[in-house]
């Protein structure tokens, strides 16, 4: 039963991407295993590959010239959304210098581009100051701290503010 705790433990780790070191010590320094230290192992490697499945790819842009047409450009998009509420809705939407703001009766957003970090960095009065990153793979700006995009939270935040459904638009 140990032996066979052994190479369901190595088997798993095998087909896991994230357990190389792991799968390195277990052949090093083979013994056999209780249950109690093979389900262990198996818990530890279960969360490790759940953490790699919910990696994003954050990258760096290839030149400062390239993130200003990306961050430009979505800048220029949301402000677009916004501003097709402005007449039907309490909104004010300003786009100066690569600074988005947009004031609603509850509160005011802010959002503007930061080049040394390759960032979009947020100011909203519901979830605070956020910075959000390019996902490459997605082709999307994310939330560095909780991992939601950027326009989904426009969506819901701003959407809220207004009592609209914004994905409509």
């Amino acid at each position: 039963q140990m032996h066979n705790s052994m190479n369901l433990l190595l088997r798993y780790a095998m087909n896991s991407s994230s357990s190389k070191r792991l799968l390195f010590q277990i052949s090093r320094s083979y013994r056999p295993f209780n249950r109690k230290e093979a389900r262990s192992s198996l818990v530890y490697l279960k969360k490790k590959q759940l953490k790699l499945q919910n990696f994003r790819c954050f990258s760096t842009f290839a030149s400062e010239r390239i993130f200003h047409q990306v961050a430009d450009e979505t800048l220029q998009n949301i402000f677009d959304k916004v501003c097709s509420y402005e007449d039907d809705f309490d909104v004010e939407v300003n786009m100066l210098q690569g600074v988005l703001s947009i004031e609603t009766d509850t509160g005011s957003w802010v959002l503007n581009k930061q080049a040394p970090n390759q960032q979009i960095w947020w100011s909203s009065p519901v979830s605070g100051p956020i910075r959000f990153e390019f996902d490459h793979s997605a082709q999307e700006w994310v939330s560095s701290r909780n991992g939601h995009s950027l326009l989904d939270m426009l969506r819901s935040e701003v959407g809220e503010s207004l009592s609209v459904d914004m994905s409509e638009n």
